[in-house]
């Protein structure tokens, strides 16, 4: 054998060792669950947002609950349940659009009361109403 075939099958073998390697980390990265702060997206509806619950199960994926990212500036207020039906996905390009950045911040949820002062000024006291979702 020439040096030239020795170098390229030590080649060879170092790019497959190299692609096992990545192949494993691949394999973990889409396996793993997601953590509270993460960006997740349902292939199915398209809603993305992040992560405010993971709940483990024994068999099968977490289930996740989102806090879903509707627009520019203009996070949800309520969270979704996506159940196992969820993939792991890269922050928003504008991340300072969403205004709980940083991941040991907690995701606070929104009352779902609100005074009705504004339909009816002339009442002194406030009325709350409760929404059922």
């Amino acid at each position: 054998m020439t040096k030239r075939i020795e170098e390229l099958e030590a080649q060879i073998a170092r790019l497959r060792e190299e692609l096992r390697h990545a192949e494993a980390a691949l394999w973990e990265e889409k396996s793993r669950a997601p953590a509270i702060g993460d960006y997740v997206r349902c292939p199915l509806t398209n809603f993305y947002g992040r992560v405010t619950n993971v709940i483990p199960r024994l068999h099968g994926r977490p289930w996740v609950e989102i806090r879903p990212y509707l627009a520019e500036g203009l996070p949800g207020s309520g969270t979704l349940d996506l159940y196992d039906n969820w993939e792991l996905i890269d922050p928003p390009e504008n991340d300072d659009a969403f205004p709980f950045t940083s991941r040991g911040s907690e995701l606070p949820i929104s009352p779902i009361a609100w005074p009705s002062k504004a339909r009816e000024p002339h009442r002194v006291k406030t009325k709350y109403y409760l929404v059922k979702w």
